[in-house]
């Protein structure tokens, strides 16, 4: 960069920089966004795992309890109809042994054909119990169906003993009922178990969930606000004017393009420095030789080389003097600027003598108050308050050498301090 008439001129590597990192922001423009809406996906991820956990394990549950009451309906009412097929039969059967008439033997066939199917139907219940009581019915059935058979065949007449053999068949078939009733009530444990574990699998998940969310939730904040705190960083360190070390941010690339904007605002800003601080050096350096010159000049004035001096001329002589040690002062402050730059201004405040710190100020100020020809006018309390003492004089020196700049030749400059408590006000 090169300064002309108070405006400077970029050179083209920084324009080069500049495109290069512009264009490194576009190929990484949504990645925050994409690292913020993860995070949300991620951390409702357990809150969605135990939603479809439950969904699913309360549909299972209520298909298990629709299973469960068909079966249970089917079973208790074929066990029903079994029970009362089998006194139907018994009826038809001992009125054909008492009648004998074919007819009556037909109903015994219909009755026992639909105790048949009914049989088939309970032969495909899934509890085993069943089965078995089932199949131990229909081979007793089929057995004395058989014993019917043959004595209708030759005319004759069942022996009473095998008529007999329905009441153990009856019993059977209560044994059948009994069972189909011990299914139901097992199903329904299992049922009622069931429910149970889900209620705990929904409680423990429930439980979990919170831990769960949160550590995601901190983790996805930690990766969020980690280079969120190296920026924040980074900007301190340029505020505080260290220049010297690169600014590194990692994370997501939005961020990183941001990180590296600001080590090339620092890199831009090391190289001010480095100009501002030459140029300081620079116009010390040639401030320091007029001002050995005059230093000279008036030391030749006071040891009255060229003549003598009277009273007055004797005091300007001294201002001057005073003078050239105030900005000779102050261009070693300059030269010193390097040194104190970045480091906080510590005020030294103490109880000053206010009134006498207005009169030292307009003592300096005394060569240029007779040039352009002022009178005083002066109506100053004695006053004294706290600050820092070089700060104050500073103030007082500016204001008072506008006011003289300003004031017209030959004019009247009045200057006044007046106590107001807790203020002291200076009025120029």
């Amino acid at each position: 960069m090169s300064v002309i008439g108070g405006s400077y001129v970029a050179r083209p590597e920084a324009a080069q920089e500049t495109a290069s990192t512009r264009g490194g922001a576009r190929r990484g423009l949504h990645s925050l966004r994409t690292l913020v809406l993860a995070g949300y996906v991620i951390v409702s991820m357990p809150l969605i795992a135990i939603v479809l956990t439950a969904a699913l394990a309360v549909n299972r549950l209520a298909q298990q309890s629709e299973q469960l009451v068909y079966q249970s309906v089917l079973a208790t009412q074929n066990s029903r109809i079994l029970m009362e097929q089998l006194v139907g039969m018994e009826r038809a059967a001992r009125q054909y042994q008492v009648v004998n008439d074919d007819s009556l033997f037909e109903v015994y066939r219909d009755s026992r054909n639909q105790f048949v199917e009914t049989i088939e139907d309970l032969m495909g219940s899934p509890d085993r119990p069943i089965i078995r009581a089932v199949q131990s019915l229909a081979t007793r059935e089929a057995a004395l169906y058989s014993a019917i058979v043959r004595a209708a065949d030759a005319n004759d007449k069942a022996p009473s003993r095998t008529l007999d053999e329905f009441g153990v068949l009856r019993k059977s078939a209560r044994d059948v009922w009994l069972n189909s009733s011990r299914m139901v009530g097992r199903k329904v444990d299992r049922l009622d178990h069931s429910a149970r574990s889900l209620q705990a699998t929904l409680v423990w998940g429930s439980v979990l969930l919170v831990p769960a969310t949160l550590a995601l939730g901190i983790l996805f904040t930690w990766l969020i606000a980690r280079p969120v705190r190296q920026l924040d960083a980074a900007i301190n360190r340029l505020g505080d004017g260290e220049f010297d070390q690169p600014l590194v941010v990692k994370g997501p690339r939005d961020l990183e393009y941001l990180g590296e904007r600001l080590d090339w605002l620092r890199r831009r800003l090391e190289q001010l420095e480095q100009q501002k601080q030459k140029f300081l050096r620079t116009i010390s350096h040639e401030l320091k030789t007029p001002l050995a010159s005059l230093r000279e000049g008036s030391g030749l004035l006071t040891d009255q080389v060229v003549g003598e001096l009277n009273d007055e001329q004797r005091e300007i002589v001294r201002l001057l003097q005073a003078s050239g040690q105030k900005l000779q002062s102050q261009i070693e402050n300059l030269l010193n600027y390097n040194r104190i730059e970045g480091q906080y201004f510590a005020l030294n405040p103490r109880l000053i003598d206010f009134t006498a710190l207005v009169e030292r100020v307009l003592a300096e100020q005394q060569i240029t108050v007779r040039a352009r020809q002022l009178r005083l006018e002066k109506r100053m309390a004695q006053a004294s308050l706290w600050g820092d003492e070089d700060m104050l004089k500073n103030t007082v020196d500016n204001l008072l050498t506008n006011a003289i700049k300003y004031s017209p030749v030959s004019g009247r400059l009045h200057i006044s301090i007046t106590i107001d408590k807790p203020r002291v006000r200076l009025c120029v």
